[in-house]
């Protein structure tokens, strides 16, 4: 039987490549799960934000379902890359605090930064992992991106939130995503 590390250290570089951009774009957003409702109320005044969560929800819900044909037609580096332009593209444009039907269309980028993003990560576990270690590798997607990535991105935001404001902290959450753009243009030939 082989040892945990050894599990880990056999995992191909495709697989780390994708969990580092997944990494990066979870801490991007985080400033956005973390603050994304008192953003509403104080930009725009907002008390019944529900609706608004709502449409990012509805809007995955389609990439969840069929999204696993586009990666497996047009591969993982770019559905990843898209992924992460979409999330840069929606952080920033909710720093610049638009018209409130412009940030509603911000909530339908969602399906790329959420759902593209997690079904990206799923097809690429079983096409890179064994079989014996696909629930390793969901751990370690799972525990990195949302664990450890939140963690971190959720207080830098926060800092930045009570130190700037809102328009710098979504600034800052698309600057970090644009790394895994940089990061999945960089290696895109590993995915192939």
């Amino acid at each position: 039987k082989e040892s945990l590390l050894t599990v880990i250290a056999s995992m191909p570089a495709p697989f780390w490549i994708g969990i580092s951009a997944a990494f990066i774009i979870k801490m991007g957003m985080s400033g956005y799960y973390s603050f994304f409702s008192i953003y509403l109320n104080d930009i725009y005044n907002l008390k019944g934000i529900s609706g608004v969560w709502g449409i990012g929800a509805l809007a995955e819900i389609p990439v969840v379902l069929w999204g696993s044909k586009f990666v497996v037609r047009y591969g993982v580096a770019k559905m990843l890359g898209l992924a992460a332009v979409g999330t840069v593209l929606r952080m920033f444009i909710y720093a610049i605090a638009p018209p409130f039907p412009v940030m509603l269309m911000g909530q339908l980028l969602h399906a790329l930064s959420f759902g593209l993003l997690h079904i990206t990560i799923i097809v690429l576990i079983n096409h890179q992992i064994s079989e014996k270690s696909r629930a390793l590798a969901m751990a370690i997607f799972g525990g990195l991106s949302y664990g450890l990535a939140g963690f971190i991105g959720s207080s830098l935001s926060g800092f930045i939130l009570d130190s700037y404001g809102f328009s710098m902290m979504y600034f800052f959450c698309g600057a970090v995503t644009l790394g895994a753009v940089f990061l999945v243009v960089r290696f895109r030939k590993e995915f192939v």
